[in-house]
């Protein structure tokens, strides 16, 4: 899917191929983060907030095409998202990557 690239501060990893890194800056949110990425091929991508429970919140990004190449993505927490852990999940139409947010 994607070769996600570190900047400082992360969240915890949960990736299904050694490959793949998926990575948010900062953690704990605030009111935005930015994840800074590079695709290796051409993606269809969604980008989707779910509670620790597994409740949909808010779709950041849904089914958008993507180039290959360096991308960063600036990820916009309204007040409708309170304080709390989250799973960020990064999808195509056949991978689909998460990691465990914090939002302050």
């Amino acid at each position: 899917m994607a070769r996600f690239l570190i900047d400082n501060e992360v969240g915890v990893i949960d990736v299904p191929q050694k490959d793949n890194q998926l990575l948010i800056h900062p953690c704990p949110i605030k009111e935005k983060a930015e994840i800074k990425y590079t695709l290796l091929n051409d993606e269809f991508l969604t980008i989707e907030l779910y509670d620790i429970t597994g409740h949909f919140m808010k779709a950041f990004i849904n089914n958008e095409f993507r180039s290959k190449g360096e991308h960063i993505e600036r990820l916009y927490f309204d007040d409708s998202v309170p304080s709390g852990n989250y799973l960020l999940i990064f999808k195509n139409s056949t991978n689909r990557i998460s990691i465990k947010i914090e939002k302050e």
